[in-house]
This record gives C-alpha cells, sequence and structure tokens, in this order.
C-alpha cells in the first residue's frame, strides 16, 4: 500500500504538498496539484484514516449501545440514527448487550481510548458512575447519567 511518501517522491513534491492536496488547504500550484493527483491516481493511493484519525484527534464512529437489535422498535431507531448521522460523516458502530454482560463496560473503555467519538445508550447494565470520568459526548434515552 502506498503512503504518503511514495506520492510525494513520485510527483517530485514535499509530504506536505501532498497533504495539503489531500486536505484541499493552503496554496499549491496547479502544476504541483496536478502531479500529486497523478501519482495518487498511479500509486491507487488511500489515506490511511487511522493516521489522518490521530491526527484530527476524532474517528467519526458513534457507537450506539441496544439491548436487542432484533426488537422492532431497537432495530428501526438504529436504521434512522445511522442515516442521520451518515448525514453529518458519522458512522456507527452498534454493540448489542444481549447475552454479554460487559458490553457497555467495553464501548465505555473504547471511548476512553478515544477509538470512538460518542456514545448513545439505549441499555444501561452498569452503575452510571462507569461514565463520570469519560470526556466525550454521550447520550442516554433511558436515564440521566450526569450532568
Amino acid at each position: 500500500m502506498a503512503s504518503i511518501r511514495d506520492v510525494a517522491k513520485l510527483a517530485q513534491v514535499a509530504p506536505s504538498t501532498v497533504s495539503l492536496v489531500l486536505n484541499n488547504k493552503g496554496y499549491v500550484s496547479e502544476a504541483s496539484r496536478k502531479k500529486v493527483l497523478d501519482a495518487i491516481e498511479k500509486l491507487n493511493y488511500v489515506p490511511n484514516e487511522l493516521a489522518r484519525n490521530l491526527y484530527r484527534n476524532c474517528t467519526n464512529i458513534i457507537g450506539v449501545v441496544v439491548p436487542d437489535i432484533a426488537h422492532p422498535f431497537f432495530g428501526a431507531f438504529i436504521r434512522f440514527l445511522e442515516v442521520a448521522l451518515y448525514k453529518h460523516n458519522y458512522k456507527i458502530m452498534v454493540c448489542s448487550t444481549i447475552e454479554r454482560e460487559n458490553a457497555e463496560h467495553e464501548l465505555v473503555d473504547m471511548l476512553r481510548r478515544q477509538m470512538i467519538d460518542g456514545i448513545i445508550m439505549g441499555c444501561h447494565s452498569l452503575e452510571v458512575d462507569l461514565y463520570d470520568n469519560v470526556n466525550k459526548p454521550i447520550v442516554a434515552f433511558d436515564r440521566i447519567i450526569n450532568n
């Protein structure tokens, strides 16, 4: 898999120039932009989403916890939630707590490790104090978690 440095080398520009082209920021001459875009196409370059997320400090992923995705209410809820969040460039990771005691704990842990940008909770199997030291958004629709 090609890296940003490979693209820069082929285009004979600095990696920062490739970054500017990819992010459509800053000034890049049309000649340099064309060289970078040609190199991207030739190398089939795909930006590394993990590296991009580390730099931006966000993943654009929202964790959704429901008791059972087969339940008609939660199935419909997930469907409409996914459509709504996609319009804002977010994807969802759905976790069902059915037959899993630690699903809620795992998702909160992922949130703390910054693997997801927020949680939408539809069930709570653990104590509310689990959420006390989380500094990212949490939306709960079955109880009040904290302030």
